[in-house]
């Protein structure tokens, strides 16, 4: 399964596999902003733990769907991995929902982040225009429209200058058009109206947490989610935005370490 990237660190009997978000869709894993925001997601680790992080396939086939994915993940989870704590971020709580519901005896326990079932109204607009720029080649806007969504302004302008300083290496880090489209294509389709479907059959212990202002999952999303997944446990951030775990990091990891640790 050489063809789904990810990295492994930490050490401990214990394991967590984080399904990253969609950044990891435009590039590679390595060079995806996985790159800047490492330090926020190995605050998630309590001790003992070894954890992973997956991206997605480089070059993947025509409608590169959320099942096959999972079915991926799935292979890799139980030849190399083993039961683990699975973390879903933003588009990869997607994947995570079908995963938890197809291979219970796979997941120990299932967290949430800036992730529900469906889009919210605004979200399904963002992810259109989204389509939209990456069918028409424009590139660095779709890295933008990826990028500046902190709810504090002036990381959103610190975010933009960086963007413009670096911009020419990041078009360079891309993917390659065709895997680009094949993959939003495939993801973001009307396959994404049966994540309700697996909520129900998700049997383990669950964590939702979300921002009140995220641009692309409103709070009835968030709560929805939540209330058709047995037991979970829903927990909302006013004001924030989809750069939640960044800009609250402190704050989110400690709910989800404590929640994994039973603390």
């Amino acid at each position: 399964m050489n063809k789904i990237p990810y990295i492994k660190s930490g050490f401990g009997p214990k394991n967590m596999v984080f399904f990253y978000g969609g950044s990891a869709i435009l590039k590679n894993l390595t060079t995806s902003s996985i790159k800047n925001y490492l330090d926020v997601i190995q605050q998630y680790i309590p001790e003992g733990y070894t954890y992973y992080i997956f991206g997605y396939e480089e070059y993947p086939v025509k409608e590169y769907s959320l099942k096959q994915i999972a079915d991926d993940f799935a292979q890799i989870i139980r030849d190399k991995i083993g039961t683990a704590t699975i973390v879903g971020i933003s588009f990869g709580g997607f994947v995570a929902m079908r995963f938890a519901a197809k291979y219970p005896e796979l997941t120990e326990q299932l967290v949430l982040v800036i992730t529900a079932h469906r889009f919210s109204d605004n979200g399904e607009r963002k992810i259109n225009h989204m389509m939209e720029l990456a069918k028409n080649e424009h590139y660095y806007e779709l890295i933008k429209e990826f990028s500046l969504l902190f709810r504090r302004s002036w990381l959103n302008l610190v975010a933009r200058f960086m963007l413009w300083k670096n911009k020419e290496d990041i078009l360079r880090g891309l993917k390659p058009r065709a895997a680009i489209i094949n993959s939003l294509s495939g993801i973001f389709s009307k396959d994404l109206d049966e994540n309700i479907n697996y909520l129900s059959e998700i049997q383990t212990k669950t964590l939702v947490i979300g921002g009140t202002q995220d641009p692309f999952f409103g709070v009835a999303e968030f709560e929805a989610t939540a209330k058709a997944i047995k037991g979970a446990k829903l927990r909302l951030f006013e004001d924030e935005t989809h750069m939640l775990p960044v800009e609250r990091k402190g704050d989110v990891s400690k709910i989800v370490k404590e929640f994994i640790t039973g603390g």
